[in-house]
């Protein structure tokens, strides 16, 4: 028994039993090739689609008007739920979270695969959750709701959680169900039932003592994940009256950041050691239940607006699959949608930029510079279309054969980037790469700082920019800072542990970069060309 809560749970329905498949991305989906064929036009129009657009969510569907709203409306509880418990920011997520929902699981094989039934991308500029209707993989949605905690959690608090809170409090709430009006919490995650059953366990002590992922390699890490998920449990929901998990959380922060052990403190802060606590927990595997709690839907502060439904134009819907293939790395489909997009509307500017991604995801630069501009003239006040064009100069300048132009094609696309900044400052996106120009072979690191800041203060979930900052501090020499980011973004790295030792982390990039400007210098030198920083 896992205690779940036994009659309608919604949000684990066939609607949203997911399977989160990042890996996939890099390799084939049972996708179209080359331009759009009449086959995909008509997957376009065969729909039929609806738009669901709640606060936090906008959802582009195939599902039933009823069924969409539906979703819409649990997962705005849950966000409510996540923000209750962690008291994080209730002010507007930085980057939007879109939501493809598609009724034929022959829809959904377009882009997840014959073997996954839904996943979810993290990205700069969108989240991206995509799902099948047609799932019975019980407990799959548990993953993309892990994802999701972690993404408001650590961009709603300044907070710099332990990776065992960090990884176990996502686990904690990505059971919640809705049962009955309430939001039932605690429930054992399906994916560790064997695990805390049957597995190796971990001490208690290296759980607590682990700051990053590589501290639990092998087994070990399936075993982490589990015991995360019960000690989170267990001194939120196990513990007698009188206890406070916030406070004394917060306790044991403040302990560690005075120099205390990990595991000194918290002892101190939870009034029992580790080990004591790792006993306790060991002995449910004899088949003790977990015990899960009601909250009132009355007491969540979710937003209750009815959910706005509209039917979206044929280009309209194009281009989001376009964009959906992108993310998922078939260049070949999202062209053939971005073109299907153009034939329904020809001066669509989103399609036009879509389309130069597209070419340009494929190899085919100048094919695609066209593209890009001609969506800037377009959509002169639409910000994404000169970041887009930013990215596409940017991206060229780093190309190893473009020495020569290198520094004519960063200038244009820091143009492209502040005009961009001007229309909207509040994209996390432009801010990074903006600073990204500066840490090109040739140009000025120093200069990268400030706007990459800005960007990880706006996103701080993101590995992708806070990544950049760490290069931005070892290229201006700054490596105890870039220690320091590391040593605490540790649970922010989500593709692949980070290196044990900080020092071989840093000293990785500083290669890195060093092979780069040589490459650099050996390229102007022989265009008899000097190379300067701006």
């Amino acid at each position: 028994m896992t205690g779940r809560p036994e009659g309608r749970e919604r949000l684990m329905n066939k609607t949203t039993a997911l399977l989160l498949v990042l890996a996939f991305a890099s390799g084939g989906c049972a996708t179209d090739s080359g331009p759009m064929s009449s086959d995909r036009l008509a997957f376009v129009r065969d729909g039929p689609w609806i738009e669901v657009t709640s606060p936090r969510f906008q959802i582009l569907s195939t599902m039933s008007e009823e069924e969409t709203k539906g979703l819409a409306r649990d997962l705005e509880r849950f966000d409510a739920l996540i923000r209750l418990i962690t008291r994080a920011d209730q002010t507007g997520a930085p980057v939007p979270t879109r939501i493809f929902a598609f009724k034929r699981k022959s829809e959904y094989r377009r882009f997840g695969g014959a073997q996954t039934a839904g996943f979810f991308v993290p990205g700069t500029r969108a989240n991206l959750i995509v799902l099948s209707d047609h799932s019975g993989l019980l407990g799959a949605s548990e993953i993309i709701l892990h994802e999701y905690v972690h993404f408001v959690v650590r961009n709603g608090s300044v907070v710099n959680y332990p990776i065992w809170y960090d990884e176990g409090f996502a686990e904690f709430l990505s059971t919640a169900r809705v049962f009955e009006e309430q939001m039932a919490v605690g429930a054992l995650p399906a994916a560790r039932i064997l695990a805390l059953r049957f597995g190796n366990w971990v001490s208690m002590d290296r759980i607590i003592a682990g700051r990053t992922y590589a501290d639990f390699p092998g087994p070990a890490r399936g075993m982490f994940y589990a015991e995360a998920w019960a000690l989170v449990h267990y001194l939120t929901l196990e513990r007698g009256s009188g206890t406070s998990m916030s406070r004394d959380l917060a306790q044991y922060l403040s302990l560690v950041e005075m120099g205390i052990s990990a595991e000194a403190a918290f002892e101190r802060a939870f009034g029992e050691s580790p080990e004591e606590v790792g006993k306790k927990i060991r002995r449910r595997r004899r088949g003790e239940q977990w015990r899960v709690i009601g909250i009132p839907l009355e007491a969540l502060d979710d937003d209750r607006t009815e959910p706005v439904v509209r039917v979206p134009s044929d280009a309209e819907i194009a281009i989001h699959l376009g964009q959906l293939s992108l993310a998922v790395s078939d260049g070949a489909a999202a062209e053939g949608s971005f073109r299907a997009a153009l034939e329904s509307d020809p001066s669509h500017a989103r399609a036009e930029a879509g389309l130069g991604n597209a070419l340009k995801s494929r190899g085919q630069w100048e094919d695609a510079e066209p593209h890009f501009r001609r969506a800037v003239e377009l959509g002169p006040d639409d910000p994404f279309n000169h970041l887009d064009l930013a990215k596409y100069l940017h991206d060229l300048a780093l190309e190893p054969d473009r020495a020569r132009q290198r520094r004519a094609l960063l200038i244009e696309a820091r143009r492209a980037y502040e005009r961009s900044r001007e229309l909207d400052p509040s994209i996390p996106e432009t801010w990074a790469w903006l600073g990204k120009t500066f840490l090109a072979p040739g140009e000025d690191p120093s200069k990268s700082l400030e706007p990459i800041l800005h960007a990880v203060r706006k996103l701080p979930s993101s590995p992708a920019i806070v990544s950049l900052l760490v290069e931005a501090y070892v290229a201006t020499g700054e490596t105890g800072q870039a220690r320091r980011v590391l040593g605490k973004s540790a649970a922010v790295q989500t593709k692949g542990p980070l290196h044990e030792n900080l020092d071989e982390a840093i000293q990785e990039i500083l290669d890195r970069r060093a092979a780069a400007e040589e490459a650099h210098r050996k390229a102007m030198a022989s265009d008899g060309s000097p190379a300067k920083a701006d």
